[in-house]
């Protein structure tokens, strides 16, 4: 009898602790979406990538349309790989840039945006490396996003 009831309580516990560690990791992830528009909408130190161009603030309904705030390093975008139709970059000191990459893993070409700086529109923008020089559509390509500190240079 007490084997089992040792057992049930151990089984219990390791549930109970398995469901805390998915929730603190979730919690703790840089990325979060909220329904929106407009600049003002995202938050200081916070990238802004907006499922529509010109910030959103073209949506039909009046409410705006997703919004992924990122504030960190972020590998993968979830709910938001290859969405975003323009960005908008709310930091300042300790982040000197920010890079949104096209693929996975900060792999691909990329863009950089410095503090303060919006993109209306991802489509004709200049990536690193170029290769050919020419302003490429970024529209709906973003995938991973890299903070860069002053400290860390450019």
């Amino acid at each position: 009898m007490i084997k089992k009831v040792t057992l049930a309580l151990t089984l219990a516990l390791t549930a109970s602790l398995a469901s805390a560690a998915t929730t603190a990791t979730a919690a703790d992830h840089p990325v979060r979406e909220i329904w929106g528009k407009g600049k003002e909408a995202c938050p200081k130190q916070a990238v802004c990538l907006y499922q529509d161009s010109d910030y959103n603030n073209d949506s039909h309904d009046g409410r705006g349309r997703r919004i992924w705030v990122i504030t960190g390093s972020t590998t993968t975008i979830p709910g938001g790989d290859n969405e975003a139709s323009s960005v908008y970059a709310n930091i300042d000191f300790p982040y000197s840039s920010v890079e949104l990459y096209e693929h996975h893993d900060f792999g691909g070409r990329y863009v950089t945006n410095t503090g303060g700086s919006e993109r209306g529109t991802l489509k004709g923008v200049h990536v690193t490396p170029s290769g050919d020089g020419w302003a490429v559509n970024f529209n709906d390509t973003i995938s991973s996003v890299k903070f860069t500190r002053y400290d860390e240079g450019f």
